[in-house]
């Protein structure tokens, strides 16, 4: 009994700690749209580029270390308690979704590092 009810408080504290990366990535995602909405890639100056790149970049590595810890977390949970396998997987699809959003942030630095190199310039970030 005392290791069923481990196992449920490790998949609870796990369920939580998921649900704050969630939180957490979904805003760093908002972060960068709100980054580069309105800008014109085109137009703006090469320091505001590099600036926004490393902005970007700051953003992809707060989402990148909060999934490792949820990732901990899940495996600090080990199998999910009978029972408690849907709770388990929903954990995991939440860090999956995470990851799509890193990669989104990514995705809009590397657009900005582009039309910094097309200009002729080094972006500073990396």
């Amino acid at each position: 009994m005392r290791r069923r009810i481990a196992q449920l408080e490790r998949l609870m504290h796990c369920k939580v700690f998921v649900e704050d990366m969630d939180r957490f990535t979904r805003q760093l995602h908002l972060r960068a749209e709100e980054l580069c909405k309105g800008l014109r890639i085109k137009q703006e100056t090469p320091k505001t580029l590099d600036t926004l790149t490393c902005q970007l970049s700051s953003l992809s590595l707060q989402c990148a270390t909060a999934i490792d810890k949820a990732m901990e977390a899940v495996d600090a949970v080990g199998e999910a308690p009978t029972g408690e396998e849907d709770m388990l997987h929903a954990q995991v699809h939440k860090i999956e979704s995470a990851r799509m959003a890193q990669e989104e942030l990514n995705r809009l630095r590397e657009q900005v590092r582009v039309a910094v190199a097309a200009r002729g310039g080094e972006p500073l970030a990396g």
